[in-house]
């Protein structure tokens, strides 16, 4: 038996995390206690981390986009922009400019839209398009067979005689 430092309650040694530094080989406080102080010590992390982030890129809005597609598509601002003007704005499957808003209230972006196992660019997605490609598992047997069934080309009930 051991006495938490925390809540000064005396619990078995098996409900102590283990501390090789540490005489006896445990913690001082019990894993509730010591759990409990984790998730407040990670949150004032992430915290800190959202403000750091939140004043390095206030003065410099367009940094944080360019290092998104960078990072992650493997393309530059430019490269972006160009990709944009190619297609007029408008999205590479609806042919419509992006309707979707921010939570601010601004028009969005149009998405990067990326083959997920080659990690290759395809085009620029309006919102709508890029989730029910993604809804889709970017599988295009589905897509196929979806856009048969749109076309009337069969249905389930007929199918099956419901």
């Amino acid at each position: 038996m051991k006495i938490c430092t925390k809540c000064g309650e005396t619990k078995s040694k098996s409900l102590f995390p283990k501390a090789v530094a540490n005489r006896g080989g445990l913690r001082p406080e019990c894993k509730t206690c010591f759990n409990r102080y984790q998730r407040a010590v990670y949150a004032q992390h992430i915290e800190q981390q959202k403000a750091r982030s939140h004043r390095r890129f206030a003065s410099h809005p367009h940094e944080r986009r360019a290092r998104t597609l960078q990072q992650k598509y493997g393309i530059s601002p430019a490269y972006y922009a160009e990709m944009v003007q190619l297609q007029q704005g408008l999205c590479a499957v609806c042919r419509q400019p992006e309707q979707a808003k921010s939570q601010r209230g601004r028009t969005m972006q149009l998405a990067v839209d990326h083959d997920h196992t080659t990690g290759a660019v395809r085009g620029l997605l309006c919102n709508s398009c890029n989730r029910g490609i993604g809804l889709f598992g970017d599988d295009k047997t589905r897509i196929l067979i979806a856009a048969d069934y749109l076309n009337g080309g069969g249905s389930w009930a007929e199918d099956y005689a419901v």
